[in-house]
């Protein structure tokens, strides 16, 4: 699957496929946390509020962003 075909396809498609990833990384601050996994030949960060522990977002990547310190 490439980043355009992960970025097309429904919800339900992209948490299948979300099962496969790697974890890279992951970074905190006062109000989030922040995790880093690779996918196929892309990345997908996943922001997380420490508050309640809901995914406020996801954000796909075709390279490693360099806010993360690579395990």
């Amino acid at each position: 699957m490439t980043l355009n075909q992960f970025l097309a396809a429904d919800k339900t498609e992209q948490m299948n496929a979300f099962w496969r990833t790697i974890f890279i990384s992951e970074r905190t601050d006062s109000e989030f946390t922040y995790s880093l996994y690779a996918l196929f030949d892309f990345y997908v960060e996943v922001k997380v509020s420490i508050k309640d522990q809901k995914v406020c977002r996801f954000e796909c990547f075709k390279q490693p962003q360099t806010r993360y310190e690579v395990i």
